[in-house]
């Protein structure tokens, strides 16, 4: 996935704005009602970064982000292979590839196969026990990359809009503050230290909707898009503020650990559709607000040790433009 982040992601959105009719395919069947193909691309020109520690006694770690660009690409399609080509790796080829197949199995009439990417940087303050090897003051930087399949389904009673459901994959980056936490006589902190570089990898499922990707009403309307998250996935901090984390609580188990990821995104604005070149056309403008937050899954606990816990949050908020054509 590193090499996927790395690399296709730029190509994929290059290759996008240079062929419009790069991922492609056919629509839910409702011919009378529906378009038959749909493609879309949203970017938020300034997107507003957060992230912080929560439900934690003590906050140690104060991180600032500098607002960046955030990319969305998203296609239904209907051919079982690629519609490209890059003259790519194998690893790259195949992870597309993959995405492809799983929807031929399936039916892969209403799938659509969506792209999400950004990078952000920021610094961090650490007021907490002196880190050996470690800056109080640093500065970071990352990205953000997501890649969904979507199924999409009929609303019920005649709604005007399509809800999705799918799975995807997430993966970012970000400091942390690490926790000890013990339970010898009700949940207690200990002395916590940071990492600057903790990972956030997890399998997600969605479900939501957006009514720019159905069929609007010709003219002006209300934009409303909206989606919730529930991921499964690993943190892991490295062996050095592990053992740095030992040093001042302890015995500290499970440095590595399942967690729970939940995740939630609206927005809200306006859009106007119309026809081009022989295409039904949507362009709107909103507001969009979206929050990961984690929550440690394992319950079997010990009295007599502590366990590493990760309550980093990531939010990001902002204006948001969607172009999205159907024919």
């Amino acid at each position: 996935m590193i090499i996927f982040k790395r690399h296709v992601l730029p190509l994929l959105f290059s290759s996008l704005v240079s062929c419009p009719q790069l991922i492609w395919g056919q629509e839910i069947p409702s011919p009378e009602t529906r378009p038959r193909r749909l493609v879309s691309a949203a970017v938020m020109p300034t997107t507003f970064w957060r992230s912080g520690q929560e439900d934690v006694p003590t906050v140690n770690l104060d991180v600032s982000m500098t607002p960046s660009t955030f990319i969305s690409y998203e296609g239904i399609y209907r051919s079982q292979n690629a519609p490209w080509s890059f003259n790519l790796n194998g690893d790259i080829s195949n992870t597309i590839e993959n995405a492809y197949r799983i929807s031929g199995i399936l039916g892969y009439s209403a799938f659509a196969l969506r792209i999400q990417h950004s990078s952000y940087s920021g610094t961090g303050k650490w007021t907490g026990q002196p880190m050996p090897y470690s800056n109080n003051t640093f500065d970071f930087n990352s990205n953000f990359s997501e890649i969904d399949l979507l199924y999409r389904v009929k609303t019920p009673y005649k709604l005007p809009s399509e809800a999705y459901f799918g799975l995807g994959y997430v993966s970012y980056t970000l400091p942390a503050q690490i926790n000890a936490v013990s339970y010898s006589s009700g949940k207690q902190y200990g002395d916590p230290v940071f990492q600057k570089d903790v990972r956030f990898d997890h399998v997600n499922l969605v479900i939501g909707f957006d009514n720019m990707d159905s069929t609007p009403t010709k003219g002006f309307d209300i934009w409303l898009a909206g989606e919730l998250g529930l991921g499964f996935g690993k943190i892991k901090v490295n062996d050095s503020t592990y053992q740095q984390l030992r040093k001042l609580n302890g015995n500290v188990l499970n440095p590595t650990y399942d967690s729970m990821f939940i995740s939630f995104n609206g927005t809200a604005g306006a859009m106007w559709t119309g026809s081009l070149l022989g295409s039904e056309f949507s362009i709107g403008a909103g507001w969009l607000f979206s929050r990961i937050g984690t929550m440690r899954s394992e319950e079997k606990y010990s009295d007599y040790s502590s366990y590493v816990e990760v309550k980093t949050f990531l939010q990001r908020m902002g204006p948001v433009l969607k172009m999205a054509m159907r024919w």
